[in-house]
């Protein structure tokens, strides 16, 4: 990524079996894996992935749209009914683009009304108690 500077971002896009009909997983990583021990996950399960790669995971936790388990979200299941069903990996990258530009800048991609009501947090309380805005329900 170009801004004042170049800055990279090593990630690793995992497809699942259910792929087109499931999202891919992106990890961001703390490093760039080599070709050989990319190759080698491609043989593995997604738990076997997730367990082979976790201690090569870069976290923020303070942020959102990284789950726990470190994968980054990028779309919102909500948002695939509308539009086209499929999305290719260019518009997904280039939400993990923008996502990563956050990191330098501090200015993320602004999230939609519904998705600010949608825990993407890890530290969760759950005795806090929502309440939704009847536009929310309409």
């Amino acid at each position: 990524m170009r801004l004042s500077k170049i800055h990279r971002f090593p990630i690793l896009v995992v497809y699942s079996d259910a792929t087109p009909f499931e999202l891919p997983l992106i990890f961001l990583l703390k490093r760039q894996l080599g070709t050989e021990y990319v190759r080698n996950l491609s043989e593995l399960t997604l738990g076997q992935i997730y367990e082979a790669i976790k201690d090569q995971i870069q976290y923020h936790y303070h942020l959102r749209h990284q789950n726990s388990s470190g994968v980054l979200c990028t779309v919102e299941w909500d948002n695939l009914d509308e539009g086209t069903s499929f999305l290719g990996i260019t518009t997904i990258l280039q939400r993990v683009r923008d996502w990563c530009k956050g990191l330098i800048t501090g200015e993320f991609p602004q999230d939609s009304q519904e998705v600010e009501y949608i825990a993407h947090f890890n530290e969760i309380d759950p005795e806090i108690k929502w309440v939704y805005p009847e536009s929310f329900f309409g």
